[in-house]
């Protein structure tokens, strides 16, 4: 099986085409939000995140804690036609506020048939889909879940059994001591047996994109240990980034 690396500070996620299909067709007279209306989609948009990770190693005896600042840039758009926009996403990352920033990815995002479609290390997330409604289910990993990602120097096949789907519109919530009033809430993954834990949550503002990304990958051979997943893990990662700049 093919495995992908992932890099210290960050979890990096990694395109295998597949179908999904929603239904996009409002209710007549019914106001219906955009993806558009949570995730501004314009060249020259930025979102800077603190970004603290932490991943375990040696089946657990190895720990290690990175923080540092991501930055997300819209850059020129790629395509265009009656389906699908896709443009450029450039990221950047520095460890200390006063750094420089440095371009680690070239990645993609595109609007598709209404909905927002990302490609992250080529492989092809859908991370909103429409309607726009709570309980909203779809398949958001476009790819073969089972697929490998080395974390440190273990293999953790971080994407099984996610699935999307939307948990609140319209919430209010304190992110990063900031206080959004109309949150989108997409749980991703929320699974769990004796010995893997996955767990994915996003948060979008409106008008502002992105607010909050939580995700806890864990996996762990002592099925009987009753600690915290944070605890017993043995491999995988825990992440969290939080939106501290955007324009």
């Amino acid at each position: 099986m093919k495995k992908y690396t992932i890099k210290n500070w960050l979890i990096c996620s990694l395109v295998v085409t597949a179908f999904f299909s929603c239904d996009p067709d409002p209710i007549i007279g019914e106001e219906v939000d955009r993806v558009t209306d949570f995730h501004p989609f314009e060249e020259g948009k930025f979102w800077v995140y603190q970004v603290d990770s932490t991943i375990y190693d040696d089946n657990g005896a190895t720990i290690i804690n990175t923080s540092g600042f991501v930055r997300e840039e819209i850059k020129e758009q790629l395509s265009e036609d009656q389906q699908f926009t896709t443009h450029v996403l450039e990221r950047s990352w520095k460890r200390n506020e006063m750094d420089e920033w440095a371009i680690t990815d070239i990645w993609s995002i595109a609007l598709a048939d209404g909905m927002l479609v990302k490609t992250e290390e080529n492989l092809r997330f859908l991370k909103i889909a429409t309607p726009i409604i709570a309980d909203q289910e779809w398949e958001g990993n476009l790819f073969d879940e089972n697929i490998e990602v080395l974390i440190a120097d273990d293999a953790v096949q971080v994407y099984r059994d996610w699935d999307y789907k939307i948990l609140a519109t319209g919430q209010s919530e304190n992110i990063g001591g900031v206080d959004y009033t109309d949150i989108l809430v997409v749980q991703e993954s929320d699974s769990e047996n004796v010995i893997e834990r996955r767990f994915s949550m996003t948060k979008y503002a409106r008008n502002i994109g992105l607010v909050e990304r939580t995700m806890g990958i864990y996996d762990s051979q002592c099925n009987v240990c009753e600690e915290p997943w944070e605890e017993k893990a043995e491999r995988g990662f825990g992440l969290r980034e939080v939106l501290i700049d955007h324009n």
